[in-house]
Formats: C-alpha cells, structure tokens, sequence
C-alpha cells in the first residue's frame, strides 16, 4: 500500500519528550510537523479543508472508530495528541473519533492536530503502520483535483502517443504492458489493446513510454510471452541456460550489461516475429487461391 510519508521523513520526524521523570517517551512536535503541513499548502495554494472519509459506508450502521495514537516500531516516536497523565504516569490521549464524515479545517490547531495524527493509525488508508484492513481514507479535494488534473493531462498524452506509434512498435510495446495479443495479429487490434490500457492506466503508460530501458524491457517481455525466456518459481529467469535474475527487474538489469545475450534473444525474437508473420502471409495467399478455384466460372 503507498504511504503518504517515507522512511527517511519518518527517521528524521521531530520530536518532543513527553512525560514526568519515571516514564518519558518521544511524542511527535505537533506544533511544528502542523506548521509544516500549513506551509506547503500556502505555498502550493491549496486550502486547509480536508476530510477522512470511510472507505465502505453500511448504510444500516454508522461507522465509528476512536482513535488514541500510534507508535512508530522503527523510531520510537508516537503520534497521538497527549492531554496529560495518568497517576501511574503513562501518557493521556485525546481521542479521536471518526464516524461517517470528518471534515477538519487545519487553521484551527486542535483540528490541523487531529488530521494529522490520524493519518498515522492504521485503521486509515496510507498510514506506514500497516498491520489491519484499512477503514477510511483521507479526502483532500485540492489533492484529488490536482490527481484529475494529471490525468487528464497524461491521457491526452497517451492517446497521441498511441495514435501515432509506427505499426512496428505496436507488438513489442503491447507485450511490455503485459497486454494479450489478438490471435488475428492487426495493426487496429493491437493499437485498439493498446489505447483500452491507456484508458485506465494514462501515467503507467507514459512512464513506461518514456522509460529509456524500454527497448530492452520489450525485447525481455516479448521473449517471456513467447516462451524464449523461462520462468521457473525455484530459479527465477533464464534464456537457453543463462540465467537472468529471480524476478523481472534484475532480469531487465541482466540483459543492459550482458549484451551477447540480449542480441542474441533480440535475434530469435525477430526471426520468431517473421517466420510467424510469413506462416500468416502463406496461410492467407493458400485461401486466397482455394478462393479463386470454388469462384463459379462466368
């Protein structure tokens, strides 16, 4: 699942001791991660109304969680909002309710508070502390507009792309994404495949289009869809007895080094595509001429 926040942010995250001289642990600085978060916003324009809304609403029951705070097993740091302590001195939470909709407006403290260290638990979509089935996701219109927007962008971009990718590209770059070829090979088929991915993955398409291994990522895909290359679950990758890498990636970094062996899998891979291609010319000339011997005679 992605994270809203990186391993490095979190080891770097700032903190205050919280605690009496007995029990003293590290609660994230609430009043500068916060300040940090109204900053980037102001900077990139974006208002400070944000929600975390449930992910499946039950339209028989409300749903409502009470949050407290979440630990960090790798920093030690807690995110919670604490409001005291107890007489034997562990730390008192301020609970953090949510229910079917929680809209928090971050120019108010408590509530810029609230959002943020509800992010962190693990009940909400996106936290880095995983460990249950997430029930709610944050909602940040500024963000899913700003999402809608690339988008709209990249597909506009991909859709060109695809419109003018050269009949020869087409094969090799559907293998790449991993598409299935229509048995009756076409130009319209394969770009028609194509243009169905882009619909739903413009980004992913873009990415990989521009990626600069992709000639070789196509001639590694091209040669796994048509059996040159085998996989085997014990060993990972391997072309006639060279073995290439235990998964996809480190394949693909074989093959950038190991020149020989990618000529040498690009070699058949061409001649795989042409005796195909001439298998498919001879079988359309052979009903091309059965046709012309059952025309009846004028």
């Amino acid at each position: 699942m992605e994270t809203f926040i990186s391993l490095s942010e979190r080891i770097n995250m700032p903190y205050i001791e919280y605690g009496d001289a007995q029990i003293k642990i590290k609660v994230v600085n609430l009043k500068e991660v916060v300040q940090k978060e109204l900053d980037k916003r102001q900077k990139e324009d974006m208002t400070n109304i944000v929600e975390i809304r449930p992910i499946k609403i039950d339209k028989y029951k409300e749903t409502r969680v009470s949050l407290s705070f979440s630990r960090d097993e790798r920093t030690g740091i807690y995110y919670g909002i604490p409001i005291g302590t107890h007489l034997d001195g562990n730390i008192k939470w301020r609970k953090v309710i949510l229910t079917d909709r929680n809209v928090f407006n971050l120019n108010h403290p408590l509530e810029a508070q609230m959002w943020y260290v509800a992010r962190f638990n693990p009940f909400v979509e996106g936290s880095p502390f995983h460990g249950m089935e997430p029930v709610f996701r944050v909602y940040d219109p500024e963000m899913e507009a700003k999402k809608d927007i690339v988008k709209a962008t990249a597909l506009g971009l991909a859709i060109t792309r695809v419109k003018t990718m050269r009949t020869a590209e087409l094969i090799g770059f559907a293998r790449y994404l991993a598409l299935p070829i229509p048995e009756e090979v076409s130009d319209k088929l394969v770009r028609a495949e194509i243009m169905r991915f882009v619909m739903m993955n413009p980004v992913e398409f873009n990415h990989k289009f521009d990626d600069e291994n992709r000639q070789i990522a196509e001639i590694f895909y091209s040669a796994n869809s048509l059996g040159l290359v085998i996989f085997d679950i014990e060993h990972g990758y391997s072309y006639k007895g060279t073995f290439l890498g235990s998964n996809e990636l480190d394949s693909i970094r074989f093959l950038m080094k190991d020149t020989l062996t990618l000529t040498s899998i690009s070699s058949v891979l061409k001649q795989t595509d042409t005796d195909a291609e001439k298998l498919k010319s001879k079988e359309q000339n052979d009903e091309d001429d059965l046709s012309d011997k059952v025309k009846p005679k004028k």
